[in-house]
């Protein structure tokens, strides 16, 4: 039987991530982002972006403390202290809107955990992406460097000519975020009730996704930019980087 090529794509040196959305994956890819900053002494400018308040029901399935609660700290204010104060580090966090985050080149990672995907829209140009989403029992990471269709063309036609690649597609082209809209009266995993979604699959998404980020930060390629989860048939589906997957 043949076997399908693969390649890798080689990660330029990284000084700062964005994280966007501290809420139930957030929080958690954020104490696992930390952990790794920290124990390997990266010299990595950490920043936590989420306007809203800590309220009571996300202390059940968000990493968060009652006090958070008591006291209404922003999510990104209350994680960032917390991260600080437990792994030594600074990282900073900020209130604004989402919209004037957007920024960042071939040196900063955009992390995105939020509901939306009008707000995933907003951060298609990113040159380095990380985008996390989840339903009730499944869910996915996607790691991307470019939204423009030409741009994965062109890498498909020099498939041959060099052992890496230079372009992965993003979320945006991954996933048809141009052909989707916002879904109205869809509660939030904080609104849900435990009994139809309890804070695992956001540890779950949270995980996948802190297995690209350490291909992104420690091993300094990525091979599986892109994996699929399922909390009730137990399973993580990882996808290589071949010819196909660029289509």
């Amino acid at each position: 039987m043949k076997m399908m090529q693969t390649k890798n794509y080689l990660v330029p040196e990284i000084r700062k991530i964005v994280l966007v959305g501290c809420g139930g994956t957030g929080s958690y890819l954020a104490e696992g982002l930390a952990s790794m900053i920290a124990g390997y002494r990266m010299n990595i400018i950490l920043t936590l972006v989420d306007f809203d308040v800590v309220e009571d029901k996300n202390v059940y399935r968000q990493l968060f403390m009652p006090f958070d609660a008591t006291g209404k700290k922003y999510k990104s204010e209350a994680l960032s202290e917390m991260l600080n104060m437990r792994f030594g580090l600074k990282s900073s966090f900020s209130t604004e809107r989402i919209e004037k985050q957007i920024s960042g080149g071939r040196d900063t990672i955009i992390i995105t955990c939020v509901d939306k995907v009008s707000v995933r829209k907003l951060f298609k140009d990113s040159q380095l992406w990380l985008d996390l989403g989840n339903d009730r029992t499944s869910g996915q990471a996607i790691f991307g460097t470019t939204a423009r269709p030409e741009t994965v063309y062109e890498e498909k036609r020099r498939w041959k000519n060099s052992p890496h690649v230079r372009a992965l597609p993003n979320v945006y082209l991954r996933a048809g975020l141009a052909h989707l809209e916002d879904t109205p009266d869809v509660p939030s995993c904080a609104d849900t009730p435990f009994t139809e979604q309890g804070p695992l699959v956001n540890r779950w998404a949270a995980g996948i996704g802190l297995g690209i980020i350490e291909q992104l930060l420690v091993q300094g390629e990525v091979r599986t930019p892109c994996s699929f989860f399922d909390t009730v048939a137990g399973v993580v589906a990882p996808m290589r980087i071949t010819k196909e997957y660029l289509n």
